[in-house]
């Protein structure tokens, strides 16, 4: 028996990805760039967005496996495994496909004292500089720098840290992890002469957009590769016009078809639980997406309690609202009024701030769309951030959800 496929398509843009990688390389013209792939690159594909992305000098992933799957591929620029091993077996293949690792706990050092490697690994030292997540303490540096050194095999590249709130650009934290990271580097300057050379990484999207003084030997582009601006999600500017100031262009556009076209009647209810009642006599569509392919449940349509702002997705130009609840299979739009302004509010305004153009006559012209029309869920002229955060989510969660037919085109 043949396996179903589902309708969702994932169209992914080979010349926005170069557009965006572009960008990081303009911004910080004095540093090398850590191409990050993790999460299969955020969704989008990590072998083939490593090979688009071939001029960047490394790439970064978050394990093991990630890192082998693309050397299995063909992949031979250097990698860096951001998690470093979780055990001697991860530390037996770091060695075997020339991996680099990244050394953030004090027992991976048992790690690799138990496996010897037959060549020299290449090791960053993450510090914990205010993330509260990977990272040894700034004052155990030099003691945990001196025991790597001490085991052979090894070659200390440099100090690693990641920024906490480098999507808020005037948070007081941002410049104290600065600080943290160039005092560890002092530190271990004046405790071995030979460590001079040690390079420096901190940068994310957002710090390599908003924070050059951090910019330093390494930066690490991730959700700005495929097209988000974290910084401008942060602060609520979510418009095409406001996006596009940035240069970005989106990576994914996400499409599914238009399956039903029907009349409703004033009174009617859409969706389970009644979550939508038509307030007048209305067309609405149906389309094929839902949380069974990875559309998150909690992007309600209108009426449903809890959701603000309301959802949109783009047919024929023009957005059309989502009404009530996401299906496993399937959503509802608005076919009977339509908003061609194809604006967008920023995060602080209210449900009634979002403006939808009546088009009465929409509701006999059922001849204006077909079976099979496309409907766009997010990328080019839906940005994926508006749903975003009607999910209450981020765009990060959204790309790496979403389940669909790839293709690569320009």
């Amino acid at each position: 028996m043949s396996r179903s496929r589902r309708s969702v398509e994932i169209e992914l843009s080979r010349s926005a990805l170069r557009h965006n990688f572009s960008i990081a390389r303009e911004l910080c013209p004095q540093s090398k760039t850590f191409a990050v792939l993790k999460s299969d690159a955020y969704g989008h594909g990590a072998i083939e967005c490593a090979e688009i992305l071939d001029d960047s000098e490394a790439f970064a992933v978050a394990i093991i496996d990630e890192a082998v799957l693309l050397r299995e591929a063909g992949v031979k620029k250097p990698l860096l495994i951001l998690q470093g091993p979780q055990s001697t077996d991860d530390v037996r293949l770091a060695d075997q496909f020339s991996l680099s690792l990244v050394i953030h706990d004090p027992q991976q050092l048992q790690m690799l004292k138990t496996e010897h490697t037959r060549s020299v690994l290449d090791v960053w030292l993450k510090v914990d500089t205010g993330m509260g997540r990977l990272g040894v303490q700034v004052q155990d540096v030099v003691p945990i720098l001196t025991k790597l050194l001490s085991l052979g095999n090894l070659r200390l590249t440099g100090l690693l840290s990641h920024f906490a709130c480098a999507d808020q650009p005037q948070h007081a934290l941002n410049a104290i992890q600065l600080s943290r990271l160039m005092e560890c580097h002092g530190l271990v300057q004046a405790s071995s002469p030979n460590n001079n050379s040690l390079l420096l990484s901190i940068a994310n999207s957002a710090a390599i957009l908003q924070h050059s003084s951090s910019h330093l030997d390494w930066v690490r582009p991730g959700i700005m590769l495929y097209g988000s601006d974290p910084v401008a999600f942060e602060m609520g500017k979510d418009s095409p016009r406001v996006i596009a100031s940035s240069a970005l262009q989106p990576v994914m556009t996400v499409c599914a078809p238009l399956i039903a076209i029907k009349t409703l009647t004033k009174g009617a209810t859409i969706g389970y639980g009644q979550g939508y009642v038509c307030q007048r006599d209305m067309t609405v569509g149906v389309v094929a997406i839902g949380y069974g392919d990875g559309l998150p449940r909690s992007i309600t349509g209108a009426q449903v309690a809890g959701c603000n702002p309301r959802a949109y997705v783009s047919i024929n130009g023009s957005r059309a609202e989502v009404l009530g609840r996401i299906s496993m299979d399937s959503i509802v739009i608005n076919l009977s009024e339509l908003d061609h302004t194809s604006t967008y509010p920023t995060s602080d305004s209210s449900t009634a701030a979002y403006p939808t153009a009546t088009y009465p006559e929409a509701a006999t012209q059922t001849s204006a769309f077909q079976l099979g029309d496309r409907v766009e869920i997010w990328g080019s002229s839906q940005p994926v951030e508006q749903l975003a955060r009607c999910a209450g989510t981020l765009p990060y969660e959204l790309f790496c959800s979403i389940r669909g037919a790839r293709r690569w085109s320009g």
